[in-house]
């Protein structure tokens, strides 16, 4: 099946979509607020939400004031930015940006990109640290998607092509890191 690819931006949504992935980004969020697969010639929503989140630690150089250990969303920032990167017959790419602050001192990017005829998407995400910026330690980074329960839609934990397995499924785990920690 070949597709088309199209991208589409108003002041609270940036759309991608290529016939067989939708995506809707906030423009104010910055965050992944809508995910729909075409299904028998029709929209299926199977996921609403998705953020990127980060713990870090106190660094020898934050001020007191500043270095609350503890979770940060840096997107979620009146200076953060997101931006239509590249919109082609090939690929559409949006990007977010969250400068160094003083509560998270990384520069912090994150890549969506949707490619043509491609049943899925990717997200990775960029920290850049340079001189000159606090010490912080970066305790742990993730992406939480917000999809349905079990495992009839989602069934395996990709990291890369030697990492992989099967969701966790049963009752809910201690700790997420639990799950995600072991691939």
């Amino acid at each position: 099946v070949t597709t088309t690819l199209g991208t589409k931006q108003d002041a609270q949504h940036i759309d991608l979509q290529n016939g067989l992935v939708h995506i809707t980004l906030g423009t104010a969020s910055k965050d992944l607020e809508s995910l729909r697969y075409r299904v028998d010639g029709r929209w299926v929503e199977v996921a609403r939400g998705m953020h990127f989140d980060a713990n870090r630690e106190r660094g020898s150089e934050m001020s007191e004031a500043n270095a609350r250990p503890g979770l940060v969303r840096p997107f979620r920032n009146s200076k953060s930015r997101i931006t239509v990167a590249r919109a082609d017959a090939e690929m559409a790419e949006v990007v977010a940006v969250s400068e160094a602050r003083p509560n998270f001192a990384f520069r912090t990017e994150a890549h969506w990109i949707l490619r043509r005829n491609d049943p899925g998407f990717y997200l990775y995400i960029v920290f850049r640290h340079g001189p000159g910026m606090p010490a912080i330690s970066l305790v742990q980074a993730r992406t939480v998607l917000g999809g349905p329960p079990g495992t009839a839609l989602f069934t395996h934990h990709v990291v890369d092509d030697q990492r992989q397995a099967p969701f966790i499924s049963g009752k809910v785990l201690e700790k997420v890191q639990d799950a995600t920690e072991r691939y």
